[in-house]
């Protein structure tokens, strides 16, 4: 009769286990430890009914009922561990779908499966600890849940299966795989266009990426880039944050704007602090800007991809005065930057990399050729993209473009009708020429304004001067050369009112053309001499990007910290901070005292990350956490630097420097 029993009882238990598992109830492993995996099962179960059945809808529709861990499922269907909700749910649920929901990494047998001995799931938590490497904040990786989960096992980890740890893996490795291959950070709130910029990965994709490259330790720092400028980038990042910081000499302050070798004035011996020269106060001569100071300064200058004139401008102050801390923030904007643009190269291709103003033509990853560029002023910015070069005109009419004609011509007109005219720009209105003198200007509305079309000829007054560039986009942005080319000589170069006008248009007209059957550069020059206007269609198009890297590669290879010319470093700073997301590690805080202190890590904020908070500590059964974050970062300063200074952009050594993979 007892043993008819224990036969029944463990018949009606397999029906229920399997029962459960059918209709996705959590089962617990009967080898499961006391550990944090019943604290979790435990709290799944209370915290059962406040799921949010909307947001995994679509997901348990799709879900393939499978006899193989119930537990999984079961986690899989709710989304969460806890009150640690996944970043995507049904890409999870997709990944472990069609794998039968088997353990990933967390398992004896598949762990063996992979060749490095370094991917067991500790030292997937160190790479993970690290992200703070990359620009990236290690505590959206669920770092110190993991850390927890490890340290709460009692026996060897890859000798038991733990359905919280596997999905925290998994969460994590996908969280930051997603970062590192793409834009994280919402692209309207820094005014750009997602379209241009690459995405994240999906979640399947870099999980079975991850999963089929046997060594998880490398397959997650493959999705990084690769390229010389980002790998110099994080070098310096973890180098300038191990530094310890020290009180820098005053700050150099030009009275009159400029300050030229020399000159006698009282910011000469700030600048002598600057430059590490021993102040001397009995020396009558710290105030004069003599030779030995001059030099040392064209030697700053000269490794900061600066004109080395000795002339102390706002750009050269200004980066002159920069802190340790700035070059941080500047480092971790530009990293993010990189992360935006396609790893893949094409064969022959144009970057434009605006804080910059140059220019390179690539071709068979060679530099072709390089040149200055003007590029918009700060109110009239030069926006960033990627697109097509489809063709060039030359000897192109320019229609005057809508901002310009609204601002600067129609101001001109109610002044003087004849403004136009003495600039040889025509009025046109329903496809007539118009005399100028004949309109009433000042009673001019918008809408009257939008029908007349200001057309100027080609010829040597024209602002396009004889060549323009054919790129498709919707800001009106495209290449052309220039009927000012004293521009060119100037150390600031943001003057245009958004378009790029090159330095050498035949040479770019040629490059864009040689790819056509039988074209040679004589027949460009032939048509340009003519004076006709002639458009000539690219057979071949060229992919040309305009970036905004504010460091990059310098003639000497070094890195050159650029200037922020449209505060657009600041903007991309605070929205990551928006999204927490950037921090270091507390151990690296406490040997930096004196590092800016920030908002609080656990102070929810209005951004679409999900905040994790001391509850959901609580239910992890971690420490409850301190209120200062642990995850210091600099402080963002936007200084506020005249545009006119005495920088020169001498970046032509590597492909890389232009942000792309060697």
């Amino acid at each position: 009769m007892n043993n008819l029993t224990c036969k029944n009882s463990h018949v009606v238990a397999l029906i229920a286990f399997v029962l459960m598992a059918f209709l996705g109830l959590g089962v617990a492993h009967a080898q499961m430890s006391s550990g944090i995996d019943e604290r979790i099962t435990a709290s799944r179960e209370s915290l059962g009914s406040d799921v949010q059945p909307n947001a995994m809808q679509e997901s348990q529709q799709e879900f393939k009922q499978s006899r193989q861990n119930p537990d999984l499922q079961a986690l899989l269907q709710k989304g969460r561990i806890g009150n640690i909700r996944f970043q995507d749910p049904k890409g999870l649920m997709g990944f472990y779908g069609a794998n039968d929901y088997a353990y990933a990494w967390t398992s004896s047998s598949l762990i063996s499966q992979f060749t490095s001995t370094q991917d067991t799931p500790q030292n997937i938590l160190n790479i993970l600890e690290k992200a703070w490497e990359h620009g990236l904040n290690p505590e959206q990786y669920h770092t110190r849940e993991i850390r927890d989960v490890l340290k709460a096992e009692r026996a060897p980890f890859d000798l038991k299966k733990s359905p919280h740890l596997e999905l925290l893996l998994s969460d994590a490795m996908a969280r930051y795989a997603r970062d590192l291959s793409g834009m994280r950070v919402n692209a309207s709130d820094i005014g750009l266009h997602a379209r241009y910029w690459k995405q994240p990965l999906l979640t399947e994709t870099v999980l079975s990426q991850i999963k089929s490259a046997r060594n998880v330790s490398k397959a997650l720092e493959s999705f990084a880039p690769q390229g010389k400028l980002y790998k110099m980038l994080q070098k310096e990042l973890v180098k300038l944050y191990n530094t310890p910081v020290t009180k820098r000499p005053e700050e150099v302050r030009l009275s009159n704007g400029i300050l030229r070798p020399g000159t006698r004035r009282s910011e000469v011996v700030a600048l002598r602090g600057r430059m590490g020269f021993t102040i001397d106060d009995s020396n009558p001569n710290n105030t004069l800007y003599d030779d030995e100071l001059a030099q040392s300064v064209m030697a700053f200058q000269r490794a900061h991809g600066l004109a080395a004139d000795g002339i102390i401008g706002p750009q050269t102050a200004y980066i002159m005065n920069k802190t340790q801390d700035d070059h941080i923030n500047q480092i971790l904007v530009n990293m993010e930057r990189l992360r935006w643009v396609e790893q893949e190269k094409p064969e022959r291709y144009v970057v434009v990399n605006v804080p910059a103003a140059h220019l390179w033509a690539i071709e068979n990853d060679k530099i072709a050729f390089d040149m200055k560029v003007v590029v918009g002023r700060p109110e009239r910015a030069t926006n960033i993209f990627n697109t097509e070069i489809t063709g060039v005109r030359l000897n192109p009419t320019w229609t005057v473009p809508p901002t310009i004609k609204k601002e600067d011509f129609l101001p001109g007109l109610q002044g003087d009708p004849m403004y136009l005219a003495n600039k040889g720009i025509e009025v046109v209105h329903n496809g007539q020429t118009i005399d100028p003198t004949t309109v009433d200007w000042s009673a001019m509305t918008q809408n009257e304004l939008h029908g007349v079309q200001m057309v100027q000829p080609p010829g040597s007054r024209n602002p396009l001067g004889k060549v323009r560039v054919f790129m498709s986009n919707p800001y009106n942005i495209y290449l052309h050369d220039t009927n000012e080319p004293n521009y060119f000589e100037r150390s600031n170069r943001a003057l245009s009112s958004g378009c790029i006008r090159m330095e050498d248009p035949v040479r770019m007209a040629n490059f864009i053309l040689e790819g056509n059957t039988g074209w040679t550069p004589e027949k460009t020059q032939k048509i340009i001499d003519s004076g006709r206007k002639t458009e000539i269609a690219a057979e071949r198009h060229i992919p040309v990007y305009i970036l905004y890297h504010t460091i990059w590669i310098g003639d000497q290879g070094q890195l050159v910290y650029g200037y922020d010319i449209y505060g657009s470093d600041a903007v991309l700073r605070r929205a990551l901070d928006d999204m927490d997301g950037v921090g270091f590690p507390s151990t690296m805080v406490a040997e930096k005292p004196d590092l800016p202190k920030i908002t609080p890590a656990r102070v929810i904020k209005k951004s679409k990350t999900v905040v994790k908070t001391q509850a959901e500590n609580q239910v992890l059964d971690i420490p409850k956490p301190m209120i200062q974050k642990q995850n210091q970062r600099p402080e963002t300063v936007l200084k506020n630097v005249s545009q006119e200074s005495e920088q020169e952009q001498k970046s032509k050594d590597s492909v890389d420097l232009l942000t792309f993979n060697e």
